[in-house]
Parts: structure tokens; sequence; C-alpha cells
């Protein structure tokens, strides 16, 4: 949702009376020009809890897990994951949760850091469903290596 910090903190106040904990929500603030954001989720639910619903639909490990995020509302993926990336443009707040700070989106970040991974042989190969995330080997495991 955004608008005026008014018009947010008035919807926010109203949603809280009428759904106390069943909704969760994610404030980003006021952006330039004085327009605020806040994200309305269902109360327990958020990235962190759909990475590790997706890892163990896939019997992924959590130590096999990577996330990149930049923003308040990844700060549970990056909690989750075994190797939680930041950004470079990433908030102050999320690098301090990550191993590492990948280079921004504007300059691929995301790919650039998958592919020096995959370098460091710490990524399954293609094509081998059974090695997703380097599957059992523990030279695979992100926890420690990167941290």
């Amino acid at each position: 949702m955004f608008g005026s910090p008014e018009s947010v903190d008035g919807f926010l106040t109203r949603l809280k009376a009428c759904h106390g904990n069943a909704v969760f929500t994610v404030d980003y603030g006021a952006a330039e020009g004085g327009t605020a954001l806040v994200d309305v989720l269902a109360g327990g639910i958020n990235k962190g809890t759909g990475l590790a619903f997706v890892a163990d639909m896939f019997g992924v490990p959590r130590n096999h897990v990577a996330a990149f995020g930049d923003s308040v509302n990844d700060r549970e993926m990056l909690t989750y994951a075994g190797l939680p990336v930041a950004m470079a443009n990433a908030t102050d707040e999320v690098k301090l949760l990550a191993a590492m700070v990948a280079p921004s989106c504007d300059e691929d970040g995301v790919a650039r850091t998958i592919q020096a991974l995959a370098q460091m042989g710490l990524l399954g190969t293609a094509g081998d469903s059974s090695d997703i995330c380097g599957g059992g080997s523990s030279r695979s495991s992100f926890s420690g290596q990167l941290r």
C-alpha cells in the first residue's frame, strides 16, 4: 500500500484494530516525494517462510540455500538462508544480515554472484537434479564457507 504518510498510518491503525496479529506489515517509511510504502501480508507469512517451504518441498537443506535481498521485506528470507547475500544497493540493515555483498542489481549482481559460486564449485551441475546446490557434498555447504 502506498500514499501519504498520514493516510498510510491511518490505514495501518484501522488494519491492526480489525485484524490484530492476523496481518504482518513491512514499513518501508517515506520515499522521495513523501510517499509512504507498506507491505501487508497474512500473519506468519513472509519471504522466509516461503523460501523454507520451497526448500523443504525439494529436500534442500537450509545450509544449501542462498538468498539475495536488498530491502526490509527480505530480512526473514536472508535470516533463513544458509548463504544470505545482500545487494550493493541494499539498506544497511539488510547488509548486516548478509554473509557477503554482491554487486548492485544494476550491475547484474545476482547473476555475477551465482556465476562466481558455480566457479567455486558450490552449485550443482546443469541437468543433475540430484545435485541441486551441491546435494549432499560437504564442500557445497554454504555455512561457514563464505561468512
